[in-house]
């Protein structure tokens, strides 16, 4: 796994908080500005003209050099390192919603988003609620993370218990906690996936940052739970946190975007603008996943092998106030009583 994709901050279980300090040799050499390398250039072509004066002698001494990018950092246009070495693979086409605008890059130190206070519900103490979201960022790696969910409702079921109008033993087994977030995590693709959505959203001016993020438990309504994907820290918007929600179909794997496969939950608005519908199953996860995070918006981000589509959902007190009454009813009149059986 690349060094790059290690992060100290996803603790295991009882595992310490703070990194382990320790020196490396930096063996890095010092990178040029392309205005430092315009000015190389420029003086490699006076020398030249002062030997041998020539054509090309000449365009080195007048040139001026574009400002592209590459995996390795600022580099001029059309420069080896930035066709080797592109922020994303040739060909590779972004989608991105109106509301993420591109905006200059904003260097800001991040804060740890404030995920929850305290859960008074469930026999769990406000400790246990900290040390609950901090032993399950390995999420599907962590056996905190399969069992704590035992009597709550979370995120990935929301939208089905919101639009199944009865329940039936048989389907009440099937929807048990223990089976439903048992979701395998593919570490290596997931991986690959987040680091293209921030190397992605930097070239777009928004210099964020993605944190894991274990079972989150809102201590209003301790019955229901989320495991984002990813906590997000953009500071160019406002609030600067907020939830990574990725999906990548398997229906779409190999697809170009002329070639995007139907049905599919992404869909165009009246401006040729790819959105979540809003009545997907998806949605209501993510609804859920920023009522219950204390968080007011969500990149929903969907990849294929040849493109990525980002929107920034914003959250919906009005939808919400629809949905948690409903979400509790299950829990309490629906859930509760299966449980005691």
């Amino acid at each position: 796994m690349p060094l790059e994709f290690v992060d100290w901050r996803s603790v295991g279980q009882e595992g310490i908080t703070e990194p382990i300090y320790s020196e490396f040799y930096d063996a890095r050499v010092t990178v040029e500005s392309v205005n430092e390398v315009t000015s190389s250039i420029r003086t490699l072509g006076a020398q030249l003209s002062s030997v041998c004066p020539s054509p090309f002698s000449r365009q080195l001494e007048t040139g001026d050099l574009i400002e592209g990018s590459s995996r390795m950092g600022p580099t001029p246009v059309d420069s080896p390192q930035e066709y080797l070495q592109p922020v994303v693979p040739h060909g590779f086409e972004t989608l991105i919603c109106p509301e993420v605008e591109c905006t200059a890059p904003t260097t800001t130190t991040p804060t740890r988003p404030a995920l929850f206070q305290s859960c008074t519900g469930l026999e769990i103490t406000p400790a246990d609620t900290a040390a609950l979201e901090q032993n399950t960022r390995q999420q599907a790696n962590s056996e905190t993370w399969k069992k704590a969910p035992s009597q709550r409702v979370t995120a990935s079921s929301f939208g089905m218990v919101l639009k199944r109008p009865t329940w039936t033993d048989e389907g009440l087994q099937k929807f048990t906690p223990q089976k439903d977030l048992s979701r395998v995590w593919p570490s290596a693709t997931s991986n690959l996936r987040f680091h293209r959505y921030v190397s992605v959203m930097k070239t777009r001016g928004h210099n964020v940052e993605a944190f894991r993020c274990g079972l989150v438990v809102d201590p209003s309504c301790p019955w229901l739970g989320a495991s984002p994907d990813r906590l997000i820290f953009d500071p160019s918007e406002t609030p600067m946190h907020g939830v990574l929600e990725v999906r990548c179909p398997y229906s779409q794997k190999s697809k170009s975007v002329s070639q995007i496969a139907e049905p599919f939950y992404m869909v165009k608005d009246h401006q040729g603008i790819f959105r979540l519908d809003r009545s997907h199953d998806y949605y209501f996860q993510v609804l859920g996943q920023m009522a219950l995070a204390g968080l007011s918006w969500t990149d929903f981000a969907v990849f294929s092998d040849h493109f990525m589509i980002v929107e920034r959902i914003r959250f919906c007190e009005q939808d919400w106030a629809v949905a948690r009454p409903k979400l509790d009813n299950f829990f309490f009149s629906v859930l509760l009583p299966y449980l005691a059986k």
